[in-house]
């Protein structure tokens, strides 16, 4: 029996023993026990069907890009050592998501890697990327960049408050920047302090500096904010996916 099974099955069996005492309490908790098997089993087996259905889809999608077979690229990952981390990354962030989008981006990885090994470090920070982030991280990384493309200038925390990330917010912006696509600035502002409690006529709030934190989405998260655009309109560039 598998851990997840028999966790699920100690705690069934273990509530039916507290339920009912005695011979009828044992009898009912080992019933429990065993059904908490069956459905707890076949639960994970129907999850790992559906985890290695979504790995098959960057390879199949990599295929598409390159025009040439499954098989033939899933030779050529396991055959050159070179490729082992960005494919493990990928295989890895395939297994975690449910995100088509996303699959599709591990599969434009898989395309790059095989058709140029100089891209192979961009393309492993761009498989780390995406596997640490989700729709709510790529709608802040989106709303950074379209202000800060608009405006020329780095983005305060003042104008995010379109992402409606609540409570999240703190964490979204951390894991953004811990991966690389967005890097944060403070900047030095002068504002109106706290009046002094007589003040003489006329007199104005004092100025006292204030740091407010800024971000600007760098060249990684630009790279990646384009790819996922370019898979939303369906078009495989010329440049990132060949047929050899």
């Amino acid at each position: 029996m598998g851990l997840l099974a028999r966790a699920g099955a100690a705690g069934v069996a273990a509530a039916a023993g507290l339920a009912v005492a005695g011979p009828a309490g044992g009898m009912i908790g080992s019933a429990a026990s065993q059904m908490a098997v069956d459905l707890t089993e076949a639960m994970a087996s129907k999850l790992g069907e559906r985890r290695r259905q979504r790995t098959a889809v960057p390879v199949e999608h990599a295929a598409e890009c390159l025009g040439i077979a499954v098989p033939e690229v899933t030779d050529r990952l396991t055959d050159e050592p070179e490729l082992e981390h960005v494919t493990t990354t990928v295989l890895i962030g395939a297994l975690s998501t449910e995100s088509h989008e996303k699959l599709l981006f591990l599969g434009r990885v898989l395309a790059n890697v095989l058709t140029d090994r100089a891209v192979l470090e961009e393309e492993q920070f761009l498989a780390q990327a995406i596997a640490a982030i989700e729709a709510p991280h790529v709608r802040l990384l989106d709303l950074i960049e379209s202000q800060q493309t608009k405006s020329g200038r780095i983005v305060s925390q003042y104008a995010l408050g379109g992402a409606e990330l609540g409570a999240a917010f703190s964490a979204v912006l951390k894991t953004l920047e811990s991966v690389g696509l967005i890097a944060s600035s403070s900047i030095v502002e002068m504002r109106n302090g706290p009046m002094p409690r007589h003040p003489t006529p006329g007199e104005k709030p004092p100025q006292v500096p204030v740091a407010t934190p800024h971000w600007v989405a760098t060249e990684l998260g630009k790279a990646l904010l384009k790819r996922l655009r370019e898979i939303a309109a369906g078009d495989i560039p010329s440049d990132q996916c060949v047929v050899l």
